[in-house]
């Protein structure tokens, strides 16, 4: 069955956590969700450090975080809800959506907003070559310090790779292992599958 990731439950569904290894409860210590005393999801902001109900964050469909089960009387969907890591309160202000980390960090270096004549860092496109879809301030997560303005794209793969150097070296490695026709060596045809 195919997975939809960041789907609302529907009516007569329910949201259920996967269960977790012995010795890795989930308690809010993470911004994973878990169940309170009460029975009823919670989630921990990485903004305010709040603790509030899981329904106060918006969908994520592209997270790599932990996702919780959708359920209906059948059993399982195969699809899953995902949150932000941010809850809606932290995620607005002035009823605008913004990344608060990368907001606070270059506004404490005094650096500008992208406009729209931005050009993104890594790929090189402006705002309309990626589509009329703004640059994003990228910044480390690790040092809060400022790196530049990118767009969309490139910082969601920088993203899914980590978001570091290593993640990088590992996607360029595999990369070079199946330029041209080197990827006929990973294969065993005859059984069809990786050698």
């Amino acid at each position: 069955m195919c997975v939809k990731i960041g789907r609302k439950p529907e009516e007569g569904e329910c949201l259920v956590l996967p269960p977790v290894l012995p010795g890795h409860e989930r308690d809010g210590s993470d911004c994973s969700p878990f169940y309170g005393d009460d029975g009823e999801l919670y989630k921990r902001c990485d903004i305010c450090d709040e603790i509030k109900l899981y329904n106060e964050f918006p969908d994520n469909q592209n997270s790599n975080m932990i996702g919780v089960e959708i359920y209906n009387e059948n059993g399982f969907t195969g699809d899953v809800n995902k949150k932000r890591k941010t809850c809606n309160t932290c995620r607005k202000k002035d009823g605008n959506k913004y990344s608060s980390s990368a907001n606070v960090v270059f506004k404490k270096h005094n650096i500008p907003n992208p406009t729209e004549e931005t050009v993104c860092e890594i790929c090189g496109n402006d705002y309309e070559e990626n589509g009329n879809k703004k640059m994003v301030r990228d910044h480390c997560h690790k040092t809060n310090t400022p790196r530049g303005y990118i767009c969309n794209d490139c910082n969601t793969g920088l993203g899914m790779l980590g978001d570091n150097l290593e993640g990088i070296e590992k996607a360029k490695k595999y990369l070079e292992s199946v330029d041209g026709d080197k990827w006929k060596e990973k294969f065993d045809k005859t059984e069809n599958k990786l050698i």
